[in-house]
């Protein structure tokens, strides 16, 4: 009886101290989306930065760096469902660093008593693929010294108090030899069928060719013959991620 009582009574305390305990640092987190990015070279991609289950957010910084010599940033906006949509905002940014490869961007609610939680987007960063390679599109955090300055991505409540998050980096990759082409007529990330199919139609061509497509050239000799067709054999079953 009494432990029943006992119970009755700590009941209410414990249902308010779950009211009011914040949210653990893993449940608020900032992502890159999509997370795989496969784009030919002169294409453009974008990404969006969102942010899940934040609480009491007051100002947000997004810092993301990139492989420079592989990605070129053309634009960066704010994303269509922003986290502080209705809300009047103070903007700084955004930066584009296409030498040392970052963007940096920031914006905070306009008085010191507002703010927002929930989920929504931060930044939509538009990208052009310069030329192949890879790229990790890194959401940069506190103590990494990677963007001169030390700037970093950092969420703040409306104390100026930072917000612990987790994060998820985006990556960028365009050189699987061997993928020419897909279903949609572009290169799909993988080594299959229709790449070697593609290569045989395109056999024995050269750039005086009406129907010339350097990208089969998969050797750079100026020419499609057996040396592309063997890489495209070789690399099979390939594909990323």
């Amino acid at each position: 009886m009494k432990t029943k009582l006992l119970f009755i009574l700590i009941l209410p305390l414990l249902t308010s101290l779950l009211l009011v305990l914040p949210a653990r640092a893993s449940d608020t987190t900032v992502s890159v989306d999509p997370q795989w990015n496969y784009i030919d070279v002169g294409e453009n991609f974008t990404v969006e930065l969102r942010l899940e289950n934040a609480l009491n957010l007051y100002g947000w910084q997004v810092a993301l760096s990139f492989n420079a010599s592989v990605l070129n940033v053309v634009n960066v906006a704010y994303a269509p469902d922003h986290i502080f949509n209705g809300h009047v905002v103070v903007e700084a940014g955004p930066i584009i660093d296409n030498v040392e490869g970052y963007v940096l961007h920031c914006a905070c609610l306009l008085g010191n008593s507002d703010s927002v939680s929930g989920s929504g987007g931060l930044d939509v960063i538009t990208f052009t693929v310069v030329t192949h390679g890879e790229s990790l599109l890194h959401v940069v955090r506190e103590g990494e010294g990677i963007i001169k300055g030390g700037f970093a991505t950092i969420l703040v409540d409306p104390l100026i108090e930072e917000i612990a998050f987790a994060s998820t980096d985006g990556h960028h990759h365009n050189h699987l030899q061997g993928d020419i082409t897909g279903p949609m007529g572009k290169a799909d990330a993988r080594v299959n069928m229709i790449d070697i199919a593609y290569l045989i139609s395109q056999y024995d061509t050269t750039p005086s060719s009406p129907n010339w497509n350097p990208k089969a050239d998969l050797s750079g000799d100026g020419k499609v013959d057996m040396r592309d067709v063997n890489i495209a054999l070789h690399n099979f079953g390939l594909h990323w991620p």
